[in-house]
């Protein structure tokens, strides 16, 4: 079963967050260690926001609502290369009038093997 791509792209511009994890082990003579904490030890999220009309805010959420925060897809993050990811604990979904709405989701880099 091929994972599925997340395809749109958000209305605003999104700011990534870029963590690096480490391990430190703290010395008597003020010497310090600090090295990778495991081999993925690089993690992304991103917060992207969608504003459109009604078919195409419901076709993202019955996207997000089939994978859960537990199914990874494909998305591919802007100066990035296409990866797997989840949603991160849900959505927001905003109505806006009109037949406008606004769906907001964190996507969160799962890492691979």
């Amino acid at each position: 079963n091929a994972m599925q791509i997340f395809t749109w792209y958000p209305c605003t511009e999104p700011q990534g967050r870029i963590d690096h994890r480490t391990l430190s082990a703290k010395f008597g003579d003020g010497y310090a260690q600090i090295a990778a904490d495991g081999i993925h030890s690089t993690t992304q999220s991103w917060p992207l926001s969608v504003v459109d009309y009604g078919p195409q805010i419901a076709a993202i959420k019955a996207f997000l609502d089939a994978h859960g925060s537990w199914r990874p897809f494909l998305w591919t993050p802007p100066l990035g290369q296409a990866s797997t990811w989840r949603s991160q604990g849900g959505y927001q979904l905003k109505a806006l009038g009109g037949q406008r709405y606004e769906l907001s989701v964190t996507l969160e880099e799962v890492p691979q093997p």
